[in-house]
């Protein structure tokens, strides 16, 4: 049990107990956020060579670390871990254990990231191959939802089958990110997928734990041969339902569907490269599998 009543001083004090003792007290974050920032304590012991002290967050410092870790890490991880410091250090001299404010420390410079969306022959060859996989009703019904809500995997693992009318085909998720449930009105393909699971099932998609969505989702793209990455798994499906909407009806269209307020966030989402490819025009509906 933590002691409230002992030293907080910042002279000799370590980084890791700062963070465990009166950070997440003081500012309270979830678990995994805790988490997080642990890791990137750690990271910051790694390029000190030492256990590191509240005193070490001072500027020199934390960019001579970012420039390290700019060279192992993806510059969106380093971006994170800037902020995990920065947020501590903010804390500490609030705290007044660092006698100094800590002046703004550049954010490392991100490539701007390209869209990348899949073409809808290469959406059925996934379905195709789901088709074969051991979990097959369960992978080709979350494709499926996926494809048509152009929702982010965790409302679909989320939805529950109690908001899933069978006969009218319409289903009601909620975006926990955004905060909004709206109903939709599945195509007769993803009627049919969903059909094929238990009746008595939980969830939508299945009574399966995220973990094995995203893991048979990985071996799902091995066996097509696409890329595996976070990035090729269930978002791209969203980002080629984007991608298609913004072709056959425009950016709003595409931007509403997404849950989007404005077209704004399309550079994220709209795969431009793919609009002269011509099976890009004949509609949206996915093929009836057998």
């Amino acid at each position: 049990m933590i002691s409230f009543n002992a030293d907080v001083s910042g002279v000799g004090q370590s980084l890791r107990e700062f963070l465990d003792r009166q950070y997440v007290v003081l500012r309270p974050v979830r678990p995994s956020s805790h988490l997080q920032m642990r890791v990137s304590v750690k990271r910051f012991e790694e390029y000190l060579g030492r256990p590191a002290m509240v005193d070490d967050l001072e500027r020199l410092t934390i960019a001579g670390w970012l420039k390290w870790l700019g060279e192992r890490v993806a510059p969106a991880t380093c971006k994170s871990k800037r902020r995990d410091l920065m947020s501590l250090a903010s804390l500490a001299h609030t705290e007044g254990l660092l006698p100094i404010p800590l002046f703004r420390v550049p954010s490392p410079k991100q490539p701007r990231r390209v869209p990348e969306a899949w073409t809808m022959d290469q959406i059925v060859q996934l379905l195709t191959v789901a088709r074969r996989h051991p979990q097959a009703d369960v992978m080709v019904a979350t494709i499926a939802v996926c494809w048509d809500s152009c929702c982010r995997i965790s409302a679909v693992h989320m939805a529950r089958a109690s908001r899933y009318d069978a006969r009218t085909g319409t289903a009601w998720l909620y975006e926990s990110k955004t905060r909004t449930e709206r109903p939709y009105d599945f195509a007769d393909s993803t009627r049919d997928a969903l059909a094929r699971l238990p009746a008595d099932r939980q969830r939508l998609c299945g009574d399966v734990c995220m973990a094995s969505r995203w893991r048979w989702m990985g071996h799902l793209l091995f066996l097509a041969g696409f890329p595996k990455s976070s990035r090729s798994k269930f978002h791209r499906i969203r980002r080629s339902r984007y991608t298609r909407l913004a072709i056959d009806h425009g950016l709003q269209v595409a931007a509403a569907a997404a849950g989007h307020a404005s077209i704004d966030m399309a550079r994220f989402y709209n795969d431009t490269s793919l609009y002269p490819t011509p099976d890009f025009v004949s509609g949206l509906a996915l093929p009836k599998l057998p």
